[in-house]
């Protein structure tokens, strides 16, 4: 007898220490009594970090206290993987909104006349959540590194 996890299971236990998505349904195989799903699988990681500003304010430069051995370590341990990263959640981002937008069938649902402009700090202030990722400024992730 074969026993196959619940998703439940699989994403809140077995994959816990994983950071977890979905990519879609397998390829049938001859044998298979229930259908496979491929799931993108990569380890958690604990350190976000965001420097957030507008162009030409010296971003780069805005941590005083920031030694070239914190960049270093920094884009030694996270730089690939950060340019993977972003570009996938660049492109799970445009897929959720392309969803989104054809599940309330876009324009149809509301008349652009009826739009209106939305301040930005109101619409963040529904989705964001500050302790879904610890966000570190260069001044204080050096130590989290070591």
């Amino acid at each position: 007898m074969r026993r196959y996890p619940t998703m439940a299971l699989l994403c809140e236990e077995l994959l816990k220490p994983f950071a977890v998505r979905a990519a879609g349904p397998s390829v049938i195989q001859e044998g298979d009594t229930m259908p496979r799903r491929v799931f993108h699988c990569s380890l958690r990681e604990s350190v976000a970090m965001l420097v957030v500003g507008p162009s030409q304010v010296g971003k780069t430069t805005q941590g005083p206290t920031v030694t070239k051995a914190v960049l270093a370590t920094l884009w030694d341990r996270f730089g690939a993987a950060t340019v993977k990263v972003m570009a996938d959640s660049t492109r799970t981002l445009a897929a959720i909104w392309e969803a989104a937008f054809s599940q309330g069938r876009g324009v149809s649902t509301i008349p652009t006349a009826n739009t209106k402009a939305v301040d930005p700090a109101v619409l963040q202030a529904l989705y964001q959540d500050p302790d879904f990722v610890r966000s570190l400024d260069l001044d204080h992730i050096g130590a989290v590194l070591t």
